[in-house]
């Protein structure tokens, strides 16, 4: 049996969903949408791809407050940063 790559973990494939999400040029969530990279809380560094999609889309001061906070945010305050 092959060794797992990894494609499988939960973790990587919600990453790859939030850079997904990040290059996106219209995003579509419904109000109950929750928004938020809580990885500080689990300990983990985001990934530089990950980064280098979100500085462009809410820029500096949010992506900033994003991470340091490690909150989710639900859609309309989410929308009113520009996620």
């Amino acid at each position: 049996m092959p060794a797992s790559d990894g494609g499988d973990d939960p973790r990587r494939l919600r990453r790859r969903r939030s850079e997904l999400a990040c290059q996106c040029d219209l995003r579509i969530a419904g109000h109950s949408a929750r928004f938020g990279v809580p990885i500080n809380r689990l300990g983990f560094a985001i990934a530089y791809d990950e980064l280098a999609a979100l500085l462009p889309l809410v820029g500096r001061a949010v992506a900033l407050e994003i991470l340091v906070e490690g909150r989710v945010w639900g859609a309309e305050e989410a929308q009113a940063k520009g996620c």
